[in-house]
């Protein structure tokens, strides 16, 4: 019997994963890891017949080798759910590695010593094979037609509310951008749970004329429901609903305003998927990196601590990179850039150094040491450049988590930092509690003749709906 279950179960784990991510993922995307995997498995059965050997054990050998690559993400999951103590052993990879290694290393002696019916589990792989890809076609199929993929230009999926008006003064454009430094906690909650003083960074920010809102926080726990409501000026009406929050998040209101206002819309890769792509965007930058389905495909295999976080590592300082040079680019622009830093996993030491990628609370700190130098020397080539005085906003999303889980998550999780660099006296009339819905209503009626009315500053956390008040942590 010919053995065609290595394509098929090598080709499965990819067109899974684009099957569950249609909505946010282009066909386009399936390609390369597809042909790879062709050429891989075919360069495998090639060579195994120039050496004379057993096709069907060959080819058993290569699907068990797909099996185990592609199933370590699965396992790395359950192991990082694992709690000894206060101690998590997600802090830990390195010891699931060294087991699952040895783990492929018997199953190979196996497989090579197998005195079985080679025949009939040949049979059997291509008849799993077979069922697993018809499954996977009627998903597709059935995906496909549910999915709403054409969304016209124009049509924003939040919509600004019709009451509002604006009368920009041309006199007074100047770039505006948004930067979102991922899982940036607040400086109190660094002091109070990291131990650790960020105080002369907040200082150096004041120094240059930024705004810190010091009582901040975030309106919600996750990245794509906070950047849906911070980019379209207003509440989400569901934030579980993750097809409709990318839309929000692609064709959001904010790039469009300033698209419609004759801006430069310049849009910053993430390598996160819910920010790799912006239709109202004239110009994307930070492309030297893979896609997202791409490092998520690498991310459910051992490859994760090679491609994934290097590809990581490239996007957070090709960001720092391509932001300090925008000023350089003619015309009035709006910038924005989702940097996932310091978000976890932790990668960089203070200086900027290679480390081995972690979750533990002191790497967050080191990391987010080196995030502040690099926003420091953006910061200052942005402004040092500038012709006219920009508008900045340097905002997290959310906050970190702990890796001790002793803690309460609200207290830790919502606080962010917030930072306005207004010019002509702008920062001056944010309050302390401003939370991000509010930030673009409010930089929009001051510096563009909006009349947006500011909404209440709250956040909904485990379903419940919590007013930011000053001094809560």
């Amino acid at each position: 019997m010919v053995p065609i279950h290595p394509f098929l179960f090598g080709l499965y784990p990819i067109f899974a994963l684009y099957t569950e991510n249609m909505g946010i993922v282009s066909f386009g995307e399936v390609l390369i890891p597809s042909v790879i995997t062709l050429l891989f498995t075919g360069s495998l059965f090639l060579i195994a017949r120039m050496l004379h050997r057993n096709l069907e054990r060959t080819a058993l050998g290569i699907t068990s080798f797909f099996i185990w690559f592609y199933s370590f993400g699965f396992v790395l999951g359950i192991y990082n759910q694992i709690i000894v103590g206060s101690i998590r052993l997600d802090q830990y990879p390195r010891y699931l590695i060294l087991v699952y290694i040895a783990i492929f290393i018997v199953l190979i002696f196996y497989i090579w010593r197998l005195r079985s019916d080679i025949h009939t589990i040949t049979r059997l792989f291509n008849i799993t094979a077979i069922v697993l890809l018809v499954i996977m076609s009627l998903v597709f199929v059935f995906s496909w037609g549910t999915v709403n993929r054409d969304v016209q230009e124009g049509t924003v999926v939040a919509n600004a509310p019709s009451e509002i008006t604006c009368t920009p003064n041309q006199s007074l454009r100047r770039d505006v951008y948004y930067i979102i430094l991922d899982a940036y906690a607040r400086e109190d909650v660094l002091e109070a749970y990291y131990h650790y003083d960020n105080s002369d960074f907040i200082s150096n920010l004041t120094a240059r004329g930024f705004r810190v809102s010091r009582q901040s926080t975030a309106n919600y726990n996750l990245t794509r429901s906070s950047l849906a409501s911070s980019l379209n000026m207003q509440y989400v009406d569901n934030p579980d609903d993750m097809a409709h929050l990318q839309k929000m998040i692609e064709y959001n209101n904010l790039t469009l305003f300033f698209k419609k206002n004759g801006y430069t819309t310049i849009f910053f890769r993430s390598g996160y998927a819910m920010t790799e792509r912006s239709p109202y965007s004239s110009m994307i930058k930070n492309n030297a990196i893979l896609s997202a389905f791409q490092a998520k495909l690498l991310d459910v295999t051992l490859l994760k601590y090679i491609g994934t976080n290097e590809n990581r590592r490239n996007a957070i300082n090709g960001a720092f990179s391509d932001l300090a040079s925008i000023p350089d680019i003619p015309g009035n622009k709006f910038i924005f850039a989702h940097i996932v830093a310091p978000h976890n996993p932790y990668m960089f030491g203070e200086n900027g150094e290679w480390v081995i990628p972690s979750f533990r609370d002191e790497d967050y700190v080191q990391q987010l040491r080196y995030v502040n130098t690099r926003v420091e020397q953006t910061i200052d080539a942005i402004l040092e450049k500038s012709d006219v005085p920009p508008v900045i906003v340097l905002q997290a999303d959310h906050g970190p988590t702990l890796a001790d889980v002793s803690h309460e998550e609200r207290a830790i999780r919502m606080p962010i930092l917030n930072a306005y660099y207004l010019p002509d006296e702008g920062q001056d009339r944010i309050s302390d509690t401003m939370t991000p819905v509010n930030s673009f209503r409010f930089i929009l009626n001051e510096y563009y003749g909006c009349n947006y009315p500011l909404l209440e500053d709250r956040y909904l956390f485990d379903g419940m709906w919590y007013p930011n008040s000053p001094n809560e942590r």
